[in-house]
Parts: C-alpha cells; structure tokens; sequence
C-alpha cells in the first residue's frame, strides 16, 4: 500500500468521523432546544399560577425569627382574618341545617297529604292525586289535585 493510497483511506475516515460528530452535535443540540422549550413552558406555567396564588394568598416573610406569615385576601384585595373565616363557615352551617330541616318538613308534609288522599279515596271512593308540584298549601290543595 502507497502513502497516498494511506492518506486518502485516513482523510476518509477523518471526514466520516467529523461528519458523525457535526451529526451527533446537530441531533443533540435538536434535543437540547426542545428541552430549553418545554422548561420555558413550564416556567412560565409555573409563574402564572404563582400569580393567581399570589393574588389570592398574601405571605410575609419575618427575617428576625426565619419565618413566613400567611393571609388570604378577598376579591377585592382586602385579607381575610380568621374571624371573618369562623364566620362564614358558621353561616353556611346555619343554612345548611336549615335547608335540611325545610327539605325534611317538606317530606314530612308530602307523605302526611298522600296518607290524607289515600284516605279520602279509599273512603269516598274519590280519585284524587297530588299534581308535579306536591303543592302543600291546605286551601289550595283540592284545587291541586286532579280526578280521573
């Protein structure tokens, strides 16, 4: 084998091994940029909802004991104290018993009419019934029923 013949055979391999390493560089440079992509994304991602935390939670940090205070703030920015906290939940409690209480009164009442015109049909041979709207008022309750 010739010198030149040597030569050509190591310029070839040269060129075929800085042709895979531009290729390899270009393929990893390709993954690097869609990595850097999808961790701007999440930043930003990240900082929106750090925002919106933000606009709703209110922290100070005191650097005297090394620690952070956290408020709560309504949606017209004014914080929300603990007290305001106790008494919201206070109220929905109270309206919640008392929408129980409504709904079981109102079954109470419904099965009391039912039992009532079952009796009336049974004794008077009537065919009453109650209308869709369970209308519970006594004045009015005739003139919901419907005869077949």
């Amino acid at each position: 084998m010739n010198k030149r013949n040597l030569i050509k055979i190591l310029g070839s391999v040269l060129f075929v091994a800085l042709f895979l390493i531009f290729s390899g560089s270009i393929y990893y440079n390709i993954k690097l940029e869609d990595q850097i992509y999808e961790r701007d994304l999440q930043i930003k991602q990240l900082i929106e909802h750090t925002n919106t935390i933000d606009s709703i939670v209110g922290y100070e940090y005191d650097s005297l004991s090394n620690s952070f205070s956290f408020s709560y703030r309504l949606e017209d920015g004014e914080i929300l104290t603990y007290q305001q906290v106790i008494s919201e939940n206070d109220g929905l409690s109270i309206h919640n018993t008392n929408l129980l209480i409504m709904e079981i009164e109102q079954r109470m009442a419904i099965t009391y009419y039912e039992y009532v015109l079952k009796l009336l049909n049974e004794k008077y041979g009537f065919n009453l019934k109650l209308d869709s709207t369970y209308n519970m008022n006594p004045d009015r309750t005739i003139k919901s029923c419907m005869v077949d």
